[in-house]
């Protein structure tokens, strides 16, 4: 700690964006291994049963919508079966693609897809889903930049050709600050050492709430954090 104070250089610094597909590696096994807790929050909230084409940004290696389809399509829950596309830069794309091809998740090897792109630079998040879902990725951003990604996932929703009448859904799975304000501090206070992200950048539900409201989606389901793990899903639908 003495060291870093002192100005001195990280040995294993976790940067977004990657840099290198060893950065990559480094950033989205740290991802993986954390995983679970985030997958048992989408579950239990049961906000996916009835999803169709996800897309999720941010989505790592694949990890999460390989475990997702799985569990959908097994299951039968919803027919069609559920496919998904994740949405990741380059380097982080091409783990996707290397996780999903080794872990196929149903007969159809094409229920999980990748595609390339940054959800902070890119004007537009790719369109064709009936739900676009943010799984441990505004936490580590402020509100406005919340604001512009949820906006980016609303235009991807609405209006693309779906039947008159349905809606798209967006799902949100992030530690909030409701539960957590003392993690909030040591997590932050752990990670200076080691990332380059945002500080301080837990939000409450009321500010996701206040961000949905005013971008048009009605509030569906709010599944608090559990004894087990430190997510909250929020699911939330809008007309397309």
């Amino acid at each position: 700690i003495v060291d870093i104070l002192r100005g001195g250089a990280l040995d294993e610094t976790v940067k977004w964006p990657p840099q290198t597909p060893e950065a990559a590696v480094h950033l989205e096994h740290w991802m993986t291994v954390t995983s679970e807790g985030a997958l048992n929050s989408l579950f239990a909230s049961k906000a996916l049963e009835k999803v169709h084409k996800l897309l999720d940004v941010g989505g790592g290696d694949g990890t999460i919508a390989l475990a997702l389809t799985k569990q959908y399509n097994g299951l039968k829950t919803i027919e069609p079966a559920m496919q998904a596309s994740v949405f990741n830069l380059p380097n982080s794309a091409a783990l996707a693609r290397k996780n999903i091809a080794q872990h196929s998740c149903s007969a159809n090897r094409d229920c999980v897809t990748v595609i390339e792109g940054d959800f902070i630079k890119d004007a537009t998040l790719p369109g064709g889903h009936d739900c676009v879902m943010f799984s441990r990725v505004l936490a580590d951003w402020s509100p406005d930049h919340c604001s512009l990604m949820l906006k980016k996932a609303r235009d991807a929703l609405v209006g693309n050709g779906h039947k008159t009448g349905s809606k798209g859904r967006l799902i949100i799975s992030e530690p909030l600050l409701e539960g957590n304000r003392n993690l909030s501090l040591s997590w932050e206070y752990r990670y200076i050492f080691s990332d380059t992200f945002g500080k301080a950048c837990y939000k409450s539900v009321d500010t996701y709430v206040d961000i949905l409201t005013k971008l048009g989606f009605t509030i569906a389901s709010i599944t608090p954090m559990s004894d087990d793990n430190f997510y909250t899903v929020i699911a939330a639908d809008i007309d397309i």
